[in-house]
């Protein structure tokens, strides 16, 4: 009857603002703890993979094309930030696939990090993790704090000038190592211990333009090299090779993409200067390209022996 709508209007006006005051607090935490435990990921780990490898990375960004979905995986949420991650996660579609980077005891604590180390603003000391209202209190960051800041300064300037004696026409591969040296002793304890960052990018480079130049025994030389400024710890990998050694990787260091690229110029280096290397080597790209995109059934369309590039990746790679 009309009497009983506007009795129930009533209510429901008398009641909606205390409703909705009840509620608001909620909803805000619903959206807080959505914002928090998200993650934007691509629809291919494997696309991301090849977007790094080619340098396009930073065009994709621009034109905000990097990541096409967004989600929360309840389980992976609860996996903690850690600089120096023990895990990496990639994406296949809607699955979140989380797959350890390194050797694991028993019951340790899986990490992987929110922002990666090295994207960071160098004036970013440690990395920013503001977004998520903690600061990483892992070996690197506390490192990091505990270097002062014209250390700091002067390793960014060294880095600047690298970059730039990198993109000279005519590159002095003499004057460039002279100044990773100089770049290397702002660190004073073993990158075993705390990874060299700012060392990882110039000694791939190197290695890649040794390698271009069929220079072997440097390619071998810094590709090793960059690996140890990622952390890993690497034996029976050094030229002259001693028969019967094997190439083991004893630990495991920071897993970046380019990781995957190293180990590809160090098999065509090997090939040439220790054949019995190559394979070896070639099996730990394909390991690490499964832990940077997910699966290895595409490594063979991605990155092979027979490319033209130094680092294998087959630029028709889809």
């Amino acid at each position: 009857p009309r009497s009983g709508w506007y009795t129930h209007r009533r209510y429901v006006c008398h009641f909606f603002p205390i409703l909705i005051s009840k509620l608001m607090p909620s909803s805000f935490l619903v959206e807080r703890i959505i914002l928090l435990n998200s993650f934007g990921c691509p629809l291919l780990s494997r696309e991301s993979h090849i977007r790094t490898v080619k340098g396009d990375d930073d065009k994709d960004k621009e034109s905000n094309k990097q990541f096409h979905s967004s989600g929360v995986w309840p389980m992976a949420s609860y996996i903690n930030h850690s600089c120096l991650s023990n895990a990496r996660r990639s994406f296949i579609g809607d699955m979140m696939i989380v797959r350890a980077s390194r050797d694991l005891p028993p019951n340790t604590e899986i990490t992987f990090w929110y922002k990666s180390p090295m994207t960071r603003d160098p004036k970013e000391s440690p990395v920013n993790l503001q977004h998520w209202g903690f600061k990483c209190d892992c070996i690197f960051c506390q490192d990091t704090r505990s270097v002062s800041g014209s250390v700091l300064s002067n390793r960014n300037r060294i880095s600047s000038d690298l970059r730039r004696l990198f993109k000279t026409s005519k590159m002095n591969l003499r004057k460039i190592e002279d100044k990773i040296s100089t770049l290397a002793s702002t660190y004073c304890r073993p990158a075993s211990q705390v990874p060299r960052l700012a060392l990882d990018s110039p000694y791939l480079s190197l290695a890649a333009i040794y390698a271009s130049s069929r220079n072997h025994k440097k390619a071998v030389e810094f590709g090793l090299m960059c690996l140890e400024s990622l952390g890993f710890v690497v034996k029976g990998g050094k030229i002259p090779h001693v028969s019967e050694v094997p190439l083991v990787v004893q630990k495991w260091g920071l897993m970046t993409d380019g990781v995957v690229g190293c180990w590809m110029i160090l098999c065509s280096a090997y090939q040439e200067l220790a054949p019995i290397l190559a394979s070896q080597a070639e099996e730990y790209a394909r390991v690490s390209y499964r832990i940077c995109v997910g699966e290895d059934e595409t490594f063979d369309r991605t990155y092979s022996r027979l490319s033209n590039r130094v680092d294998g990746f087959l630029m028709t790679a889809k």
